[in-house]
């Protein structure tokens, strides 16, 4: 021991180590990562790196090990990730990947069984950014997830995978793009999707969630989804439609089922901020904001839009900021039609200084009756001060508090309003008592009830 060696100086104390249990035990090889440059790469985003950094790849998945890219710009065609595999970088605006002029296919994809070898399973792509160089191509997304059915040699029955603090711009295609069966189990973390000319986030396969993402000016919508039990949080899209506008939805739920948005944004997209349609029902939106959409016409398109969806739980705010400074376009909040029935909705509908807005539900809705419609103060009480000619807004409140009559006075018919609503009128009389209430023919104050079973 140590006062062993004090106490004998001159003592020999030879200690024998053989190399390779050295290495073994205390190195452990599988973790360190797999440098693409010692593969070859040159990252001066002229030479053409793909074969090295597939190489990389190539290696790491016989250890399940990660690829390094350090900061460079890689110049590459499409590149595999293998089973187990983690490639990062150093950063989303220090390594760059570009593709390569006419690849006309995707930058990244996962590998995909042809037999019964493994899907892809437990990878990631993770601090870096990738350039699509849409302008030399004619085909391709940044990343593609796509998997086989389960194999034999596949560990679990969700492929499991990670994409985070990545930025994406410049696709012909979309941002990030998952086909199903077996693409559950993927989580997108902190990515940002720019100049796609497709949609920034892509998801028809199941199980998938987005976390702190954002997509701007892509092609048709930022997100679109036509899948099951996908969650997505903390996200924003903006400027969507930048090809077809009336696809330009922020958020877009195509047939999808138990799905969640909840903390998004949607602002100034060219069509409506949210949509849901094509039967997507069981769906939740929660704590979201459509913020001065339809951006291609005044009051085209509502803050949301509704077709044919059932048994969906809505809770937004819809508001109008006059984003170019002198156009209002989201008018209107809801645009709900088809056979759109057993929904919860609940919507606030308002404008910021000179902005204006119309009537919270589009003239152009179907469907109000058979869905819980709540807008703005509309389960509330307002009060309204006497005067000969009132208009009731129902928007403010279903019970109306109406001043102390001093005359006669006339209900008008309310200019805004959709199937379903009701207005409660208290009146209180002046002391002279005696006071006419006339009604507009839209109010019914007698009727003969239906007594027939329903």
């Amino acid at each position: 021991d140590e006062n062993q060696f004090r106490d004998n100086p001159k003592s020999p104390r030879t200690t024998h180590v053989k190399v390779s249990d050295f290495m073994s035990e205390f190195l452990n090889t599988s973790s360190l990562p797999f440098n693409v440059k010692d593969y070859g790469a040159v990252g001066n985003g002229v030479a053409d790196d793909t074969a090295a950094i597939q190489a990389a790849v190539d290696a790491a998945a016989l250890v399940k090990g990660r690829v390094y890219a350090p900061a460079s710009v890689y110049l590459t065609g499409q590149i595999v990730i293998k089973n187990g595999v983690w490639l990062y970088g150093d950063g989303k605006y220090s390594t760059i990947f570009k593709l390569k002029s006419g690849t006309n296919t995707h930058v990244f994809k996962n590998y995909k069984a042809s037999g019964s070898e493994a899907n892809a399973e437990n990878w990631a792509i993770t601090d870096c950014m990738i350039d699509g160089n849409k302008t030399v191509q004619s085909a391709g997304d940044g990343i593609y997830v796509e998997v086989s059915a389960r194999t034999a040699s596949d560990t679990f029955n969700d492929s499991r995978w990670l994409i985070k603090n990545v930025f994406i711009f410049n696709t012909k295609d979309h941002g990030v793009e998952t086909i199903p069966p077996r693409t559950s189990g993927g989580r997108i973390v902190n990515v940002d999707v720019f100049f796609c000319d497709g949609n920034g986030f892509r998801l028809t396969g199941a199980d998938t969630k987005i976390l702190g993402c954002e997509t701007g000016s892509t092609g048709l919508a930022g997100f679109y989804l036509n899948s099951s039990s996908c969650q997505i949080d903390a996200c924003k899209s903006y400027f969507s439609g930048r090809i077809t506008a009336a696809s330009g939805y922020g958020f877009q739920l195509n047939a999808s089922f138990g799905c969640t948005i909840s903390n998004s944004v949607a602002q100034d997209n060219s069509a409506s901020g949210f949509r849901l349609e094509n039967f997507s029902g069981r769906v939740i939106l929660s704590g979201c904001v459509s913020d001065s959409n339809s951006t291609a016409g005044v009051g085209t398109y509502a803050g949301i839009d509704i077709a044919d969806t059932n048994w969906a739980d809505v809770n937004m705010v819809c508001v109008e900021r006059r984003s170019d400074g002198s156009n209002s376009y989201q008018r209107n909040a809801l645009l709900i039609t088809g056979s759109t029935l057993n929904n919860k909705i609940k919507l606030t509908h308002s404008k910021i200084g000179s902005a204006v807005v119309d009537a919270p539900v589009h003239s152009s809705s179907t469907a109000t009756a058979g869905n819980h419609i709540t807008i703005n103060a509309q389960d509330g009480t307002q009060s309204i001060s006497y005067a000969a000619s009132i208009v009731p807004d129902p928007y403010a409140g279903s019970t109306a508090l109406i001043g102390s009559l001093t005359g006669a006075i006339t209900v008008n018919a309310t200019t805004q309003q959709h199937t379903g609503q009701s207005l409660n009128f208290v009146f209180t009389q002046d002391s002279t008592g005696g006071r006419t209430i006339i009604f507009n023919s839209q109010y019914k104050t007698s009727w003969t009830p239906d007594l027939r079973p329903s």
